[in-house]
């Protein structure tokens, strides 16, 4: 049992990047921190989309992302105990995991991914319909056990961030994709529609 599994039924996507990043905290740490700055990231992203509360920066890493004004009020407005602190480790440790030599440790990796939990309990009780009734707790007994094998060094974490990134751009740009051919689709039908209305009135004045 994951200590995310609150997050499988309505998040899965969420979920599966989250276990990931939970699932390395023992065996490779700088890969669990990597996966838990991506998890993050994602999630930022998804908020910016869907909250009209919060303004967009121009410049849209994550690290001006999470500094921006109204995306802090959000965070202090949640009810959890220093959370845009806890999103800033995340993002900090992350990016010193993905770029600097530095030895990352099962302490980092786990401190972490507790504060991923945290992030992540606030996002499910904010944005799921229902989910202000969620009680979880973080339970480090729920990490996975694996001997230390630190197999990735930061530019092989800077490969695979970029794999993932063209992966995700390719994810978007066939979601596009089916948006514009469901609109077409949507289109012709009421176009139909239409003309079946029109072929009926034909018929009422002939009769």
């Amino acid at each position: 049992m994951s200590n995310f599994s609150f997050l499988a039924d309505d998040w899965p996507d969420v979920y599966k990047a989250a276990e990931r990043a939970e699932t390395n905290v023992r065996r490779d740490p700088r890969a669990s921190c990597f996966h838990a700055r991506r998890t993050l990231e994602w999630v930022v992203e998804w908020m910016y989309d869907h909250d009209a509360t919060l303004d967009r920066p121009h410049e849209e890493r994550l690290g001006r992302l999470i500094y921006e004004p109204t995306f802090e009020a959000n965070l202090r407005d949640g009810g959890v105990s220093g959370l845009v602190r806890k999103v800033q480790t995340i993002h900090r440790v992350g990016n010193r995991a993905v770029h600097e030599r530095t030895p990352v440790s099962e302490g980092d990796a786990q401190h972490v991914l507790k504060e991923l939990f945290h992030f992540l309990f606030w996002f499910y009780r904010t944005y799921t319909p229902g989910g202000a009734s969620l009680s979880v707790a973080f339970d480090s007994e729920k990490i996975p056990d694996a001997e230390l094998n630190p197999t990735t060094t930061p530019e092989e974490i800077q490969e695979l961030q970029e794999k993932l990134e063209e992966q995700e751009q390719s994810l978007v740009e066939k979601e596009k994709e089916l948006e514009e051919k469901v609109t077409s689709v949507q289109a012709k039908e009421e176009e139909i529609e239409r003309l079946e209305e029109e072929l009926e009135q034909v018929r009422a004045e002939l009769e």
